[in-house]
């Protein structure tokens, strides 16, 4: 061969391990993107909780209307903070569930929340004020939710939930669905 050929062989060669390097810096660049999603909903979400929190639990009628204009009210101060406390774990949950939808938390983190979020969304207490909150959720979330209620045929107060969060999860994952109870 002569030395034309060669030359064009080795550019483009070195055109390739380019493309190959501008990929991976793509890749990386999405990659640094999300994070920063990730990174600025959470702030936004506990930023706003944290102010939210301090200024409801220091007044409660402030807490009673903040319920009641969400259609959600207690009975008493102490039923109200309860249903306060159950309508921000399930916002705690839904960023978690959320999170897992858009690659935010790998799959394996997201298996360790399962039964935590199972446990949250099939509290009793939370199943009865559900219809009443539900308004307040993504739509993949609330049916997440539904679905795990679904599958509860009946819950003592006393009683925890549990669930086999693998066979519950492989059968849904054959059914082309997410996780439930």
């Amino acid at each position: 061969m002569d030395s034309p050929v060669w030359v064009q062989i080795a550019s483009l060669v070195v055109v390739l391990l380019a493309l190959l390097v501008s990929t991976y810096q793509v890749l990386l660049a999405r990659r640094q993107t999300k994070s920063l999603q990730q990174t600025t909903e959470a702030a936004l979400t506990a930023g706003q909780a944290e102010a939210r929190h301090q200024i409801l639990y220091a007044n409660p009628d402030l807490m009673a209307w903040h319920l009641r204009t969400r259609g959600c009210e207690g009975r008493d101060e102490q039923d109200n903070r309860r249903r306060y406390f159950i309508i921000q774990k399930l916002i705690s949950d839904e960023a978690l569930f959320i999170g897992n939808l858009r690659g935010f938390i790998s799959d394996e983190s997201w298996h360790g929340w399962i039964d935590v979020v199972k446990q949250d969304a099939c509290n009793p207490e939370a199943r009865q004020i559900w219809p009443e909150i539900r308004f307040m959720y993504a739509e993949e979330f609330v049916r997440h939710i539904e679905a795990l209620h679904g599958e509860i045929k009946s819950v003592s107060m006393s009683e925890p939930v549990t669930v086999d969060a693998e066979v519950t999860a492989d059968r849904l994952r054959a059914e082309g669905s997410r996780e439930s109870c």
